[in-house]
């Protein structure tokens, strides 16, 4: 199940950040501020903002849209324009599109992404939108899950697919974690993936 660990530590040299999509862990290591395990969560329709001691995150349908370090005031991610549909997010079903695959593995190829595309580059990823519906699921003080019902790719619609955000705040050591899970009753399911969209060109990880 792929996940996202958000924590931070002073780096004395830092790297420019260069993915617009994340499938798998990253990691910002945890600095030795004392530390505050609260958090407060805003719902307002298909956004939900999560802040916490460390941490302003935003997300929408699916996706990572606003990333900010409370302790540093580093901006990670730069809430404003809707995401580019072209970006691969969501759920990855296999139902015959290779070549498409493979160009999300930049090991074989790499294809730009553009605002003229709508999610047509990546038809393997079937991502949430305006049509899902969306439900949230405390299942405890520091756990919510994220559910979206019905994705699409494409132009395409798989109504009876499903894309779920898990996220949990560690309560040791005020860490947030977020991790991606799905269900496509055609099979052939690859992957869910935490993606992340706006990033800031002055942004580093």
């Amino acid at each position: 199940m792929p996940k996202v660990l958000l924590k931070w530590r002073a780096k004395p040299k830092r790297t420019p950040a260069f993915l617009a999509a994340l499938l798998g862990t990253i990691s910002m290591a945890m600095s030795a501020a004392p530390l505050n395990t609260d958090w407060h969560v805003t719902i307002a329709k298909r956004t939900v903002r999560i802040d916490t001691h460390r941490w302003q995150v935003t997300l929408q349908d699916g996706l990572i849209v606003e990333l900010i370090n409370n302790l540093t005031g580093e901006i990670h991610a730069r809430a404003g324009a809707d995401p580019l549909q072209s970006l691969p997010s969501g759920l990855g079903v296999q139902t015959g599109a290779f070549d498409q695959a493979r160009e999300l593995h930049s090991v074989w190829r790499q294809r730009a992404l553009d605002s003229v595309h709508k999610g047509d580059l990546f038809p393997s990823q079937h991502r949430p939108y305006a049509n899902s519906l969306f439900t949230c699921h405390q299942s405890d003080i520091h756990t919510l899950s994220l559910t979206y019902k019905g994705l699409t790719a494409g132009g395409k619609e798989y109504p009876d697919e499903a894309f779920t955000l898990r996220v949990s705040l560690d309560s040791q050591t005020g860490d947030l974690l977020l991790s991606a899970s799905g269900t496509s009753p055609l099979g052939g399911v690859y992957g869910a993936m935490v993606g992340v969209a706006n990033i800031d060109r002055k942004s580093v990880v």
